[in-house]
């Protein structure tokens, strides 16, 4: 009778946390892009700097095949959109936290925090570069919806004509650790 219970309890979490994100939205994409991208900036703000300066965006959330089964790799996908190559004695940094979707729906705990860099060698205006920041092996979570919020040069080491676009928000379904990539 106790097996029964959990195992209703565990069948009945799922579709608590399941239910309210795949349902209503029905996707088609490997990853859930999220709707709300992180944004600080106001309307007069959207260009406030100077041409001849690099800035620094992050495209992309990339998650790819590792070299094991069922292992993948995170990386973050980096383009210069600036004028200007950014500066070759200096790194490209990101920072990357993982914040749990209660129900699918309000990101509210962090679980993991990321770092990532590139090693300076100047990146080109229109150039983009892969930033790895993680894989399975480093633990990611195992269940449930979760939030990537990624930032590119995340203390400004590089100087950029706008700074305002430097985030960007990704959602990812795993299951037994895995997202939909190893799945499918």
């Amino acid at each position: 009778m106790r097996t029964y219970g959990i195992i209703g309890f565990s069948v009945g979490m799922f579709f608590l946390l399941i239910t309210p994100t795949v349902i209503p939205s029905a996707y088609t994409s490997v990853a859930l892009k999220d709707s709300q991208q992180e944004s600080t900036m106001l309307p007069e703000e959207i260009f406030c700097g100077t041409t001849e300066m690099p800035d620094l965006i992050i495209e992309d959330l990339l998650i790819l095949p590792g070299s094991h089964p069922f292992e993948e790799s995170f990386e973050c996908q980096v383009k210069n959109i600036g004028d200007t190559l950014t500066p070759p004695d200096k790194f490209i940094y990101i920072s990357v936290t993982v914040r749990w979707k209660i129900f699918g729906l309000f990101p509210l705990i962090p679980i993991r925090e990321f770092r990532g860099g590139t090693i300076g060698s100047g990146l080109a205006p229109g150039e983009i570069v892969k930033i790895t920041f993680a894989g399975t092996a480093n633990h990611m979570p195992l269940f449930g919806f979760y939030s990537f919020y990624c930032m590119v040069n995340p203390e400004h080491i590089i100087d950029e004509s706008n700074n305002q676009n430097n985030v960007y928000t990704e959602t990812v379904l795993f299951i037994l650790g895995l997202t939909l990539n190893s799945w499918f």
